[in-house]
């Protein structure tokens, strides 16, 4: 009886087993996500929100896009259920025109709100995830599912942006496959900046990051600049190392250059748009095998021949350690003592054409753009200063009730009667 207890004991020992060790085999994911209970969208001239509600709290992330201008809002580990095929009634509330939204990933709901213009937002996080935007009308609130409208649309700050840090390190496959890092949020310059210059003009300004790395991997990092920026970035063979860096509202251009610099690398960006980001050395070792291309920029102010020393000075070198010698200029003339370091010989030329007044410029593609702004830079016209003067002829003692004495003779200033003045008519002489 005993044995017969004990074998009962173990048929149900193992049986709870392998109740454990099926449940186990479930991906965490499919009881951790939380479910989309509904989106609203409601706006008065207090300002406009779109919440979308979900049964728990869940990370978020947020980036613009623009071409056509749009929020995009993620929301990993949450799913649409039975939302999915829901569409948006298309009438404007505010800046919003229009709300998609769909499960990207299995464990990712995106929302994308299409606005009128470059937007501002703030976003609120919770088991109600809202994005406020400034600007709105008396508008009928649109829902889905259990989406019920506040109270009222609490005025959006026009200048305030909520900013969620990542801490961690980005994961390469969401770099990699162009979704934004996570609680990560990004911001477009403001309206006004959307028309001005940024640094240079003609160049429109590039969107505006905020994102924190801990030493995060930096092929990471430039993977998520990537997404962000929706351009294509090749990172060299020899980029490696981590990234601690805590970026706040810069451009991300300029934020990745800085990244880069910090670890010793650069950024090249080809004619085709791609962009390159490999260490100087390897850089250099390819301009080194770049052909010559050769162009003729005329100068238009200043002198040719004057400026082709100049210009000779900017010309790419290919630098050998222990080649010593003579440094070689090309066939555009002698170099100056000291222009070029010695064991580096200058691959383009300059030649200067006094006839036309014109440079004849020989240097690497990748190059050549670079020199000719620079000698349009230089090239300006000379201010000229025009000095007018005019002479008005004044009967001298009228002067006098004028209260004009300076440097001219009167009856009371005794070393004019060295040369006697006398008035032209009456002869009377005026120095008495």
């Amino acid at each position: 009886m005993h044995v017969s207890s004990l074998r009962s004991w173990y048929r149900v020992a193992a049986a709870g087993v392998a109740v454990f060790a099926a449940m186990s085999a479930f991906p965490m994911s499919l009881t951790a996500q939380a479910l989309v209970r509904g989106v609203r969208v409601e706006s008065n001239t207090g300002g406009t929100i779109v919440a979308v509600m979900l049964t728990d709290s869940v990370a978020r992330s947020a980036f613009t896009l623009a071409g056509p201008n749009r929020i995009v809002l993620d929301l990993p580990g949450a799913t649409l259920g039975s939302l999915g095929g829901r569409s948006y009634d298309g009438q404007a509330r505010g800046p919003v025109q229009n709300v998609r939204m769909a499960q990207y990933r299995p464990d990712i709901v995106r929302v994308v709100i299409d606005v009128d213009g470059p937007s501002r937002y703030t976003m609120s996080g919770g088991n109600e995830v809202r994005i406020a935007l400034a600007g709105g009308a008396e508008t009928a609130v649109w829902s889905t599912g259990d989406a019920m409208p506040s109270q009222r649309v609490a005025q959006a700050p026009a200048r305030e942006v909520a900013v969620a840090v990542m801490d961690s390190t980005v994961s390469s496959a969401r770099a990699a496959t162009g979704e934004a890092p996570s609680q990560v949020q990004y911001q477009t310059p403001e309206p006004a900046m959307l028309g001005t210059p940024a640094g240079s003009a003609g160049k429109p300004p590039k969107p505006r990051i905020t994102v924190s790395y801990q030493e995060a991997d930096i092929r990471d990092v430039i993977a998520a600049f990537a997404s962000f920026a929706n351009r294509t970035i090749i990172v060299g063979k020899d980029v490696a190392g981590s990234i601690t860096a805590d970026v706040k509202d810069k451009p991300w251009d300029e934020a990745l250059a800085a990244i880069l610099s910090a670890q010793g690398l650069a950024a090249s960006e080809e004619p085709n748009g791609i962009i390159i980001v490999d260490s100087y050395k390897n850089m250099l070792d390819k301009q080194s095998l770049e052909p010559l291309v050769t162009q003729v920029v005329s100068v238009n102010y200043a002198n040719a021949t004057s400026l082709a020393t100049t210009v000779r000075g900017l010309l790419t070198r290919d630098c050998v350690p222990g080649a010593g010698g003579p440094t070689a200029g090309g066939s555009g003339g002698a170099v100056q003592p000291g222009s070029v370091p010695s064991g580096c010989v200058v691959r383009g030329s300059v030649q200067a054409d006094s006839a036309t007044n014109s440079l004849l410029i020989r240097e690497v593609s990748s190059r050549m753009e670079d020199v000719i702004s620079y000698v349009r830079s230089i090239d300006r016209r000379t201010p000229q200063v025009a000095i007018k003067a005019k002479i008005i002829f004044v009967n001298r003692t009228n002067l006098q009730e004028m209260g004009i004495t300076y440097d001219i003779g009167t009856a009371r200033q005794f070393f004019n009667t060295v040369i006697p003045r006398q008035e032209v008519v009456s002869q009377i002489p005026i120095d008495r």
